[in-house]
């Protein structure tokens, strides 16, 4: 195992070097047109070099980029290490693509991603027909949306479906002992839940409404967060920053919560990115996918602000909260 990890991680390491810099990504932010911004994508192979038919088709080479970097991941993945747990995500997506397709007339093809564990036949069968044995907790989830008298409604399918996810997560990472990768997900559910207590606060909500979002996974707890509902701004920053997320603290005041995701990402990058150099551990393995998924994010923001016409001041700013 620790050879296929060696194998693993050297890989990732030297896939690493073609990143984006903040050089080449303000080239692109500064060309002078859409094609002229794509055209830099050509010249990296991105998306193993595909050609678009039109510059405005971007989001095409950005999904085959996304496609090619899961499906490295995949084949490299190592048992013991909890690295599925970071693809599962797709899978939860898709499911939820799937539910809304059902129930609300919008095109599947529209909102699905590539395949994360399951294909998604699978998912079919877990979602539109029933099918159990395959995943208890989405099956779960999805079992109890069915049975209601009436569609749900998409918070329902995002909430139930989340909720199932940590689950699923927190159960598979009984048997990971990679500190980094528990140190990940622990703070992936704080950071979830404590967004979720702060729009709850936000949208005058009370305990019910918070409890109904809340994930599994964390080190804070429920209560915790209920308690705070009562309290004024003050008394919510001294808490988070209490509960090790000081991190947090500046974006709670101005309920910038567009900045705050951008940090919590890059809080999250920086886990893997600061053990990255341990060959023998995920880290340099989940630092690579984690940056290229940073990546391809930042440069749909780009292509999306250059096809509207944006702002030049405004696109950096925005790439600003990315790289808060």
């Amino acid at each position: 195992m620790a050879d296929k990890l060696i194998y693993a991680n050297t890989r990732a390491i030297t896939k690493e070097v073609g990143l984006f810099s903040k050089e080449r990504l303000a080239r692109m932010i500064e060309s002078e047109s859409l094609p002229l911004a794509v055209k830099i994508l050509y010249e990296v192979g991105y998306g193993g070099g595909l050609v678009l038919s039109a510059p405005d088709l971007f989001e095409e080479i950005l999904a085959e980029e996304e496609s090619r970097v899961n499906t490295f991941f995949s084949e490299v993945n190592q048992e013991g290490f909890g690295l599925e747990c970071f693809i599962l995500k797709r899978d939860y997506h898709n499911a939820k693509a799937l539910l809304k397709a059902k129930y609300m007339d919008i095109a599947e093809g529209f909102m699905l991603l590539p395949k994360g564990i399951y294909p998604i036949e699978i998912l079919k069968a877990i979602v539109l027909e029933g099918k159990k044995d395959i995943n208890p907790y989405m099956q779960e989830a999805v079992a109890k949306l069915t049975s209601l008298e009436s569609a749900p409604p998409a918070r329902s399918i995002d909430i139930s479906l989340d909720k199932a996810l940590f689950k699923d997560i927190n159960n598979r990472l009984a048997k990971v002992k990679d500190a980094a990768v528990l140190q990940y997900f622990t703070m992936l559910a704080d950071y979830t839940n404590i967004l979720s207590f702060l729009r709850t606060k936000k949208i005058g909500e009370r305990a019910a409404f918070l409890e109904d979002c809340f994930v599994v996974g964390g080190k804070v707890g429920l209560q915790g967060l209920v308690k705070l509902l009562d309290e004024d701004i003050a008394d919510i920053k001294k808490a988070i920053k209490y509960f090790g997320y000081p991190e947090l603290e500046k974006f709670t005041e101005a309920e910038n919560f567009s900045a705050m995701e951008a940090a919590i990402d890059n809080n999250l990058i920086r886990i893997f990115k600061e053990k990255a150099n341990d060959i023998y551990s995920a880290a340099p393995l989940l630092n690579y996918y984690l940056q290229k998924l940073n990546e391809i994010k930042m440069i749909r923001i780009v292509l999306v602000c250059l096809k509207n016409n944006t702002d030049l001041e405004e696109i950096y700013k925005r790439m600003r909260v990315i790289y808060a």
